[in-house]
Parts: C-alpha cells; structure tokens; sequence
C-alpha cells in the first residue's frame, strides 16, 4: 500500500489542514497530521511566515491499481490471454505483458496502441501518488527491440548530420525514446540534439556542434 504525503502553506494551520484534506479527499480521521511551522504573525495582524502542514494518508495499492487499469484496456481489445509481470523500480514500474495472442495488435503501429496504454496508466497512478512516478510498458521484448533500432537510426542521422553540416528533424517520440537517443547522441563527437514542441509533439532535432 503506497502512502501520500503532502505539505500545505496557508494562512493558518486549521485552513492549511483543510486545504490538505481536499487535495487527498480524506477526512480529518484518516489521515496524519503533523505541523511543520505556526503561522507567525507580523505588524498589522498580517502573518509575515504561513504556518506548513504535513498530511500523511494511506494511499491507493499503485500495483493492484495497474493491473486494473491494464485488464480494462486490453479487454477493450479484445485480448483475454494474458498475464502481468509488474515490478517495481525507483519511482517507475516496469510491466511486462505477456500474451500468445494479438501481440501486433497490443503493441500496434510503431508500438502506438503500447505506448498509449502506458501513458494512460502513467497518468492515472499518478493521480494516487505522492511523487512522480514513471510506467514502462512491454510486450514481447519490444523495447529492447525498439531501443536497438532507435539506436541505430540515431547513429546513422548523426553521420548523415555531420556529412551534410544541416540539422534533421525526427519524428515525435515518447519521452522513453527521446531520452535514449539524447542519450546516444551524448557520445557522438561534432553532433548534439535538442528536443522540440509540445505534448505528442515533441520530437527532437539533431544538429552540427556549434550550430544553435
């Protein structure tokens, strides 16, 4: 069972304490309240330092909460074979699905329909979480498989970047992808990247050293 933590500033300790219990939706009974710092009261009656509250709750069970969400997508496929290896890293889950049927569908046009179920996961267990959390969703080892090719795409527009000493657009990628090509880039001389755009737009750019 995961546990939210939070600390709330306002103008008193009871309307910080208020506004904690809304943000959780708990009430006052459970949850852990502990005060950080009394409101400190300046010339005027006007506070000079807010009082700080911590709130601490039994959260949501975040692994159960993912199998859930997971079972509810892939039924809306229509895949019912399957089973779930979920485990947990610092701040991230890794989840493997693992299913002998479907597995294109699953993973979809360039992993699409893989990548919007663990967005949509990401989001929704971060609803529940007192920090931010990270989701890694796989299937059939097609990470590896897409971390390999994107690997060797990134090296070859890098050449191609240096050849030409013009910069070339990629197309947009989830933030898994455009971390590891920022990654390989890092190590190729007289190359660098950066990434452009906005949500499922943003993609990266890779240029000639030097050039802005």
């Amino acid at each position: 069972m995961s546990r939210q933590v939070i600390v709330v500033e306002a103008d008193s300790v009871p309307e910080a304490i208020e506004e904690g219990l809304t943000r959780l939706g708990k009430e006052k009974s459970e949850v852990d309240i502990k005060i950080l710092q009394e409101e400190t009261p300046g010339l005027f009656d006007q506070n000079t330092e807010p009082a700080r509250v911590q709130l601490t709750a039994e959260g949501t069970d975040l692994e159960e909460l993912i199998r859930k969400l997971v079972a509810d997508m892939l039924d809306l496929l229509n895949i019912d074979r399957y089973s779930l290896n979920i485990t947990p890293g610092h701040k991230k889950y890794h989840v493997e699905i693992i299913t002998p049927e479907a597995s294109n569908e699953l993973i979809g046009p360039q992993g699409k329909t893989l990548n919007a179920i663990q967005s949509l996961v990401e989001e929704q267990i971060n609803q529940h979480s007192s920090e931010p959390l990270e989701v890694i969703m796989d299937s059939g080892e097609y990470r590896r498989e897409r971390k390999e090719e994107l690997e060797k795409r990134a090296r070859l527009i890098a050449e191609q970047v240096k050849r030409e000493n013009q910069e070339i657009e990629l197309q947009p990628m989830i933030d898994l992808e455009r971390q590891l090509i920022h990654q390989v880039i890092e190590d190729i001389p007289d190359v660098k990247a950066h990434s452009i755009g906005e949500g499922e737009n943003r993609r990266i750019v890779i240029l000639p050293r030097g050039k802005s």
